[in-house]
């Protein structure tokens, strides 16, 4: 059996033999309030989000679900978690902490985007979510897994998932104060990097990551425009949602700086937090660099053609307050 078969065989045994004592805990509640305010990163995939995301949650003094939390079932109940946890951490293999697949990271307690969560109360289809349209119940319950990961750590909460930027407003509604960091990189960089995931590991036919407000416009296009119209709506709807709430509650990275100064851009992000009631603090130090592979990978042909899409998208529906 390959290693990834034996990696999902273990984590469907793992969900198996819990459930029973997760609903058991489940069903008998602890009535949690969140005390920080959330941190949510944002992004269209490619754009360095998961990179980010991984060197926060290893720097810094913050709460995020993992990958035994969410796979399991265990961000229910934050006591069975404690306990499961503290048992595995004897036995599990030393953390990559900046090692990951497409989003995916490696390890029990690697950082999760902790999608089976959101789709438990949140369309799994359809990104775009009216604020109006989510009910008090699912409101409800979503603060209170939130609090229960918060919980668990005693600290801020900090979340990337793809469906995150495409969710703002209702995010917003959900979580009253929340701050939002988005990662911006080169634009045709974040295309080429998803026309290439898409035309070699995935089926051209299949999407990958956010879906924009705009994806009935973009969904019938051809692949160079699919990525390319999904890549700019989603920085556009960040900055028209960005306008709409106000930028005190935004911070942005630019990922080419982040990996040529992480430890300057980790620092930004305490001042950020601490000033808006999300206390952390710096508990390892940031890696010196990383390295940023912003070069063209495909033929150039095919890049120009990326790059001009882009520009069109950019004059006939403009990102602006960027």
């Amino acid at each position: 059996m390959r290693r990834s078969a034996a990696h999902d065989l273990a984590w469907k045994i793992a969900h198996m033999l819990l459930r029973m004592p997760v609903r058991i805990a489940e069903s008998h509640p602890r009535k949690l309030d969140l005390r920080y305010p959330p941190l949510f990163i944002l992004g269209p995939p490619r754009s360095g989000t998961t990179l980010v995301y991984q060197t926060i949650c290893h720097t810094l003094s913050v709460g995020f679900p993992d990958n035994l939390m969410i796979k399991t079932g265990l961000y229910r109940t934050p006591g069975l978690y404690r306990l499961i946890a503290g048992f595995m951490r004897h036995f599990s293999h030393p953390h990559k902490p900046f090692q990951s697949e497409f989003g995916t990271t490696v390890g029990l307690f690697g950082p999760h985007e902790a999608g089976e969560m959101w789709n438990r109360w949140l369309p799994v289809e359809k990104h775009f979510v009216d604020p109006e349209h989510i009910s008090m119940k699912a409101r409800e319950q979503l603060q209170r897994a939130v609090a229960g990961i918060e919980h668990i750590w005693q600290a801020p909460v900090v979340n990337k998932n793809v469906k995150h930027s495409a969710r703002i407003q209702a995010l917003a509604r959900i979580f009253p104060n929340t701050l939002f960091l988005e990662v911006c990189r080169d634009r045709a960089m974040v295309a080429q990097s998803i026309y290439q995931a898409r035309s070699g590991r995935f089926q051209e036919e299949d999407w990958m990551g956010v879906k924009p407000r705009e994806i009935d416009q973009i969904a019938d296009l051809d692949l160079i425009g699919q990525v390319a119209g999904q890549v700019h709506f989603t920085y556009r709807n960040i900055a028209e949602d960005r306008s709409s709430l106000g930028p005190a509650r935004f911070l942005q990275f630019q990922y080419e700086e982040f990996c040529e100064t992480p430890l300057k851009h980790i620092s930004r992000l305490v001042e950020f937090m601490n000033s808006n009631g999300s206390p952390v603090r710096v508990v390892r130090p940031a890696p010196e660099s990383f390295f940023c592979s912003n070069e063209v990978r495909i033929p150039v042909e095919t890049f120009e053609e990326i790059e001009c899409r882009l520009k069109d998208f950019q004059r006939r529906y403009p990102i602006h307050n960027e």
